[in-house]
């Protein structure tokens, strides 16, 4: 699959994510964050296939502000977004949690971005 990346096309990174589409998804629910007892393994599934549609709306818009960010992950737990990475200005870690935000679905956001830069804009 090709996806649009910072520098055009490639079948490589999505966006500055760090590695491709297939090697997101077979890390899947990577998290500290336990499991919610009492749900049935149904639920469950439901539960991850709606995070993991809920991620790549995140990463698809965060991908659309083409700011090069090192490593940067998105885990989404329920309604809950978590950013993690580094950029080098702090209005591209607004952008970032903006655009993570605005996504219909998310309740709430953890960012866990690094700004490498001072304040100023470009």
């Amino acid at each position: 699959m090709r996806e649009h990346g910072t520098e055009g096309f490639t079948d490589d990174a999505v966006g500055g994510f760090g590695e491709d589409y297939a090697a997101q998804v077979a890390h899947g629910g990577e998290s500290d964050e336990p499991g919610v007892p009492g749900h049935s393994e149904h639920a469950q599934n439901a539960s991850s296939e709606e995070d993991t549609a809920l991620e790549l709306a995140v990463q698809k818009s965060i991908g659309r502000a083409h700011i090069d960010a090192a490593e940067l992950t998105v885990h989404v737990h329920g309604s809950v977004v978590r950013l993690r990475g580094t950029v080098r200005h702090l209005y591209e870690k607004a952008e970032l949690e903006a655009r993570a935000r605005a996504v219909s679905g998310i309740n709430s956001l953890i960012s866990e971005v690094s700004v490498i830069a001072d304040a100023k804009g470009p």
